[in-house]
């Protein structure tokens, strides 16, 4: 896939804009695609890439997509306390 060598090149742009079109197609449930897709956008937008993690084609367990999605919303819903002074 063009997207692969667009990434393994280090045109994070190109790549994640090739794996959008691609997992948009109907019919196209390919969750590596979608999976990296993800972690490249996980970089510029955490947000949305959280949102891309939750919509993971459910092909075997899901459990790096939710552990991805859920580091997101962990770090996002807790604010970071300061410490006291002891």
């Amino acid at each position: 896939m063009l997207a692969d060598s667009y990434d393994r090149m280090g045109d994070t742009a190109r790549a994640v804009a090739l794996y959008i079109g691609y997992t948009r197609i109907a019919g196209v449930r390919d969750q590596e695609a979608s999976f990296r897709k993800a972690q490249l956008t996980e970089k510029t937008n955490p947000r949305l890439a959280a949102k891309m993690y939750e919509t993971i084609p459910a092909v075997s367990s899901g459990l790096p997509e939710f552990f991805n999605a859920g580091l997101y919303y962990a770090n996002k819903s807790r604010p970071r306390q300061k410490r006291s002074p002891s």
